[in-house]
């Protein structure tokens, strides 16, 4: 995958999703989104699929812990600044990832 080190495989990175109240690897929870999709068809809601908003920043958050990408995090956990030019790249990442994986 492009801009991501050869020996990191993001789909097996694991971290805490709070609007699932779990431990989840990537992979999974882009399975997990996707099967939301086509249980809810058209009511499916990209802004909550999962209860809360935000849930594309929760992956992004993921990519930069691990240094993939950059931006900072703050001292309670949350996105406290990501450029446009690494968002876009850390979005391209997680896409890449859907395309070649799912």
């Amino acid at each position: 995958m492009e801009n991501v080190p050869s020996h990191i495989d993001i789909g097996t990175i694991s971290f805490y999703s709070s609007d699932l109240g779990y431990d989840i690897t990537i992979h999974d929870y882009l399975k997990k989104l996707l099967s939301k999709l086509w249980e809810e068809g058209e009511g499916f809601s990209s802004k909550r699929p999962f209860g809360n908003g935000g849930w594309q920043l929760d992956l992004l958050m993921i990519l930069i812990e691990k240094d993939i990408i950059i931006g900072v995090i703050d001292s309670d956990g949350y996105l406290e600044s990501v450029s446009d030019e690494e968002e876009i790249k850390g979005m391209k990442i997680i896409a890449d990832y859907i395309e070649k994986e799912l």
